[in-house]
């Protein structure tokens, strides 16, 4: 019973126990949240690279973008963003067919609450068909963008950039007559949204 003598008495300083014990609860509170927040980090980047995770991956982007993707490699990039290699349109070989391709895709959140999607030397094909709508369906926003004023672009992609910030580096835009014939293309294409 001694040790709460000396705690009610603050241990002949002026509440100084309770503030010490504080402190260091402070602390290894601080060390446990940085401790899973590392445990969870490296857990992410070992999932990334299974086979399980990057399927994970491929099935999400291809539930967003309405289309079945093939993706080469997964893995976590520095700072911790995902990072896919050869990325592709499942079964499209990009002539005629409608689809896209990628070398390389970046998606992390930025501190905006956003997302920020980068696409390194990408090919996006818009067909349009018969009824007269761009497939991809997910980038048919874009089909008719040859065909107006490119000042349009922030037009497009208002909606877009409430959501996610986008980044093309040397990409290729193709617009295609569902007969196979080409109406525009653009190469080189970088753009920052």
């Amino acid at each position: 019973m001694g040790w709460r003598n000396d705690e009610a008495r603050g241990g002949g300083q002026a509440g100084g126990g309770r503030r010490g014990g504080w402190a260091r609860s402070v602390v290894r509170l601080l060390f446990t949240l940085a401790l899973l927040a590392a445990i969870l980090m490296v857990t992410g980047v070992l999932a990334v690279r299974s086979d399980g995770g990057r399927e994970f991956v491929r099935d999400r982007i291809g539930q967003a973008l309405g289309m079945e993707l093939d993706i080469e490699r997964t893995r976590i990039a520095w700072p911790y963003v995902l990072r896919m290699e050869d990325m592709r349109t499942r079964g499209a070989a990009l002539g005629a067919s409608p689809g896209f391709r990628a070398q390389e895709a970046r998606v992390a959140p930025s501190l905006r609450g956003t997302l920020r999607v980068e696409v390194k030397r990408g090919e996006l094909n818009l067909v349009r068909g018969e009824d007269g709508a761009w497939a991809p369906g997910a980038f048919a926003v874009l089909g008719e963008l040859p065909a107006t004023n490119l000042a349009a672009v922030s037009i497009v992609t208002r909606k877009l950039s409430r959501r996610a910030g986008l980044y093309l580096t040397d990409c290729v835009l193709r617009w295609v007559q569902v007969v196979g014939s080409l109406l525009a293309s653009a190469a080189g294409v970088t753009f920052s949204m």
